[in-house]
């Protein structure tokens, strides 16, 4: 069975999860991520060193294992400026940082409607607490779980 590191990155926060076995074995936030696109090289350094850390503490096997993360999609009229400009220097670095670990990319919209269909609703951290899965976790990783989970079911194969 692959062990599913997930990530859901943003430009103010950075979750994480692993899945190995259909369960969530940690969880949790990067310290770091790219915020000031002036300040680039710095930043990305330190996302860097947490990112393989990160790596380390999974032992992930490239031939079985994988990370899916969710790519920013825009919005029209959405207003979001710059965010998924942010969003997507980070994946493009991570994929080269993590070579010859897979690098899979989902929509937002892609694993919240498998979700609300599996567990009637979207609100991850409503389906979380229903599972009994973990006790505090904010939006952002619930949402970096989830990812993780549904991942894992489609990787079995399994309606998700």
């Amino acid at each position: 069975m692959p062990k599913i590191l997930s990530l859901d990155p943003g430009k103010q926060n950075f979750a994480f999860a692993l899945a190995e076995d259909g369960k969530i074995k940690f969880h949790g936030m990067l310290h770091h991520c790219v915020k000031d696109l002036h300040n680039l090289s710095p930043e990305l350094m330190e996302l860097k060193f947490e990112i393989m850390d990160l790596l380390k503490k999974c032992d992930l096997n490239p031939k079985t294992d994988f990370l899916i993360a969710e790519r920013f999609m825009a919005r029209r009229g959405g207003g979001r400026g710059c965010v998924g400009e942010y969003i997507n220097i980070q994946l493009g670095a991570i994929a080269s940082w993590i070579v010859p670990i897979e690098l899979r990319l989902t929509e937002a919209s892609t694993w919240k409607n498998a979700t609300k269909r599996k567990y009637g609703t979207n609100d991850t951290l409503e389906v979380i607490k229903k599972l009994g899965m973990v006790q505090k976790v904010v939006v952002h990783e619930a949402d970096a779980i989830m990812i993780g989970i549904w991942a894992y079911e489609k990787a079995l194969n399994k309606k998700a």
